[in-house]
């Protein structure tokens, strides 16, 4: 059913652009832009889902004794940028034993330690769907 609303919205696209505009616009616009037209909200919640287990995956690896907060925080953002039709949805909160929901700033210089119980919360959206989840370690 999802795939025959998509044929129809190309068939109405197609009909009010030619071929060759469109062509000309994909060269100004990210080829992601005309994948998220076409994308249910089902279809973005599921890819944020799957941008955010993906990045999840990577950071839990990266979280260690030693590393600063400073250095989590733009790990993941960068983690996120790499892929083309995801943002960050809200800023990265990394919760150490007992704080709550705090976002390291430019000058942070906080440093992971080994006693250190460590919650990491990230939000990706596409087309502004949003996967939220967090893990500890």
């Amino acid at each position: 059913m999802q795939e025959k609303k998509k044929q129809e919205n190309l068939w109405a696209l197609n009909k009010y652009l030619s071929l060759q505009s469109i062509q000309s616009i994909a060269t100004f616009i990210s080829p992601s832009y005309f994948i998220l037209a076409f994308m249910t909200p089902k279809e973005c919640y599921l890819r944020a889902g799957l941008i955010h287990q993906e990045v999840c995956k990577k950071i839990k690896l990266f979280v260690k004794p030693g590393v600063s907060f400073l250095e989590l925080a733009r790990k993941i953002e960068s983690d996120i940028a790499e892929y083309s039709d995801a943002s960050l949805a809200f800023p990265v909160n990394i919760q150490v034993n007992n704080e709550v929901h705090y976002s390291p700033l430019p000058d942070d210089t906080r440093v992971l330690t080994k006693d250190d119980l460590v919650k990491v919360d990230i939000g990706v959206h596409v087309n502004g769907y949003i996967a939220d989840g967090a893990f500890s370690v």
